[in-house]
C-alpha cells in the first residue's frame, strides 16, 4: 500500500513528540509492524498508527506490505474512539485539549483527563480554553490562543506537511544533519492566518524551499518566490506544483538585494534569509550568506531596504530569523534583524518566540557542562511600512 494514501488523523489525541527511540526500532525491527500494524477507517484515515506512520516516511518508505495495515471499518464513531484509546495507552503523552472535546467514558477507560476551567493550570499554549471563556472567535480564525510564544508546534499540524517533497542534501557528508532546513510548517501557517488577510498578494523573497509560498498557496493567497539559487528555483516549482488550489504562486529569478519589482507591488513581504553561513547556498557573490559580519549586515540592510520598497503602505513585512553561535558566543541575530530593519524605515509591528526542536537537541549534555542552553527556537520579527 502507497504510504500517500493513508492519511495522519487530524484529531489525533496524542502529541508527537521525541519520535527517535520509535524511529530506530523500526529501522532495526521492520517486522515489529506486523505484531502492531497501521490500523485505518474506510478513508484510510489512521485510527492506530499516526507515529508510527511519521516515522515511516522519516525513514523513506514509500509503500508498505499490505500485512502492515488493517482495517476498522466495521467499527462505528464510538467503537473507533475507545479504540484509540485502547491502542495508546502507555504510549507517548497524550493531548487534553483534544480529548477534552470527546463526550466519552475517558475515566473508565483508564485515563484521568485533566478539566480544563478558569483554574486549571493550562501551559504555554491553551488554545481552546479562551475561545471557551471568551467566545471571541479567535481560535477559529487563526487555530490558536494570539499568544506571543508559539510552543508544541509541530509540522504535523499543518495541513500542507503531506505535500512535502523532499529537500535537497548538503554536499557535505559528515553533518549530523545533511538536509537542508526549512521553518516549522505549523509556525508559518500561523504567520499566514495571523498576519495576512483575504486578498493579500504577496512576496517570499529569499524563497528557499517555498515552505511559505506553500502554505499561503494553500491558503488561498497568490504571490511571487524569489531566489537567485537554481537548486532553489527548481524545487519551488516541484514543491508549488503539489499544492493543488486556484491560488498562484511564480517562481522566478529574484536578488533580495535587487528585487525586480516597482515600488508598492506586493500586500505582504515574507522573508527566511540565511543566518549568516549557517547553511552554504548559491555561493554566488550577491548571496546573503557569509560569515563576515560586516558584509552580512551591509547585504541585510540592503535587503530590507527593497523589502520595504516593494511593500505597500501600512502593510507587513514577516522576518525568521535564528540565533548563532560562533566560537561559543552567542550573535543576537534577532537584535540586529530589528535595528536593520528599523534603519531601512520600517517600525517593528510585532515579536513571536517560536519554539524549533533543534536537530543539536542531542548536544544537550555537552552544553549543560558549558553552562548554557541548547537552542530551540527561532524569531518571528513583523515589521510595518507607515
Amino acid at each position: 500500500m502507497k504510504l500517500s494514501e493513508i492519511k495522519i488523523n487530524p484529531n489525533n489525541p496524542q502529541k508527537f513528540t521525541d519520535l527517535s527511540k520509535l524511529e530506530n526500532s523500526i529501522k532495526e525491527f521492520p517486522k515489529m509492524m506486523e505484531l502492531r500494524p497501521l490500523v485505518v477507517d474506510n478513508n484510510n484515515m489512521v485510527l492506530g498508527g499516526n507515529k508510527r506512520l511519521v516515522c515511516l516516511k522519516n525513514l523513506g518508505y514509500k509503500e508498505i506490505p499490505d500485512t502492515w495495515v488493517k482495517s476498522a471499518q466495521e467499527l462505528t464513531e464510538a467503537e473507533q474512539k475507545r479504540f484509540i484509546i485502547a491502542d495508546n495507552v502507555g504510549f507517548g503523552e497524550w493531548d487534553w485539549e483534544v480529548l477534552s472535546d470527546w463526550d466519552e467514558p475517558l475515566k473508565e477507560w483508564g485515563l484521568d483527563i485533566k478539566v480544563f476551567d478558569g483554574d486549571s493550570e493550562v501551559g504555554w499554549n491553551p488554545d481552546k480554553t479562551d475561545e471557551a471563556e471568551l467566545g471571541d472567535g479567535i481560535n477559529e480564525l487563526v487555530g490558536y490562543g494570539l499568544q506571543s510564544f508559539w510552543k508544541d508546534i509541530t509540522n504535523n499540524n499543518c495541513p500542507v506537511f503531506e505535500y512535502q517533497i523532499e529537500l535537497p542534501m548538503q554536499g557535505k557528508t559528515n553533518l549530523v544533519r545533511q538536509k537542508y532546513s526549512r521553518t516549522n510548517l505549523e509556525s508559518i501557517q500561523r504567520v499566514v492566518k495571523t498576519y495576512m488577510r483575504d486578498g493579500d498578494y504577496f512576496l517570499e523573497s529569499c524563497v528557499g524551499w517555498a515552505t511559505f509560498s506553500s502554505v499561503a498557496k494553500y491558503f488561498g493567497f497568490s504571490g511571487v518566490g524569489t531566489d537567485i539559487w537554481d537548486v532553489s528555483l527548481a524545487h519551488c516549482k516541484q514543491q508549488l506544483a503539489m499544492i493543488k488550489t486556484d491560488a498562484s504562486v511564480d517562481i522566478k529569478y529574484g536578488d533580495a538585494m535587487n528585487l525586480p519589482f516597482d515600488n508598492d507591488t506586493f500586500d505582504f513581504v515574507y522573508c527566511n534569509p540565511p543566518f549568516m553561513d549557517e547553511e552554504k547556498y548559491s555561493g554566488s557573490d550577491n548571496d546573503i550568506a557569509t560569515n563576515n559580519d560586516e558584509e552580512f549586515a551591509e547585504k541585510f540592510i540592503k535587503l530590507m531596504q527593497e523589502n520595504y520598497r516593494v511593500l505597500k503602505s501600512d502593510n507587513l513585512c514577516v522576518i525568521t530569523i535564528n540565533d548563532k553561535r560562533e566560537k561559543g558566543i552567542l550573535i543576537p541575530l534577532q537584535s540586529k534583524v530589528i535595528e536593520w530593519g528599523i534603519k531601512a524605515g520600517f517600525k517593528l509591528w510585532d515579536f513571536v518566540i517560536a519554539e524549533v526542536l533543534s536537530q543539536k537537541i542531542r548536544l544537550r549534555k555537552k552544553d549543560y557542562e558549558l553552562r548554557r542552553t541548547v537552542k530551540c527556537h527561532e524569531y518571528v520579527i513583523v515589521f510595518k511600512k507607515l
